[in-house]
């Protein structure tokens, strides 16, 4: 089975955020590491321990990818592709690593070289955008911030605000 953001045609596209977002006083915020990372055990100390929202973000700040060297040792690849999701949520920026495919699919299914610059994706509604935030599991000492999935609305859907 192919997986979809089926809701992408929710008949109700206007009240998406009343029936299903969540709205969380703020995500994950811990001010001794970085805006895409927070110190492992994080999630258990918050007021309402969560890993996982689907949030209207206040503003999409950016969407970039590229391919960068790789220099590990025993890196699978030479090259690494990043996706980044950059966002304003509760007034604290967030930087996600972008983990959908079909958004991915859609919007860079190539990759630009090493030497390339990065490339910059523009949405059609970004205001209107919602996007399915959550937290990986420990991984050295910390827990990583990822964009799980986008909901766009389709091109046609009047939004009645």
């Amino acid at each position: 089975m192919r997986r979809s953001n089926s809701l992408l045609c929710f008949p109700f596209w206007n009240r998406f955020d009343q029936v299903l977002a969540d709205k969380p006083e703020q995500l994950w915020s811990d001010p001794s590491t970085t805006s895409r990372r927070v110190k492992e055990g994080f999630p258990r100390k918050m007021a309402k321990p969560a890993s996982l929202y689907l949030i209207e973000p206040e503003k999409i700040e950016s969407i970039s990818f590229w391919s960068e060297s790789n220099s590990f040792p025993g890196a699978p690849s030479p090259v690494r592709k990043k996706r980044v999701l950059k966002i304003r949520y509760a007034n604290v920026s967030h930087e996600c690593d972008i983990d959908d495919p079909v958004f991915s699919n859609k919007y860079y299914p190539r990759f630009p070289s090493v030497n390339q610059a990065a490339v910059e994706i523009e949405l059609t509604r970004p205001k209107d955008t919602f996007v399915c935030v959550s937290l990986t599991g420990a991984y050295h000492g910390h827990h990583y911030k990822i964009a799980a999935a986008f909901f766009e609305p389709q091109p046609s859907y009047e939004i009645l605000r």
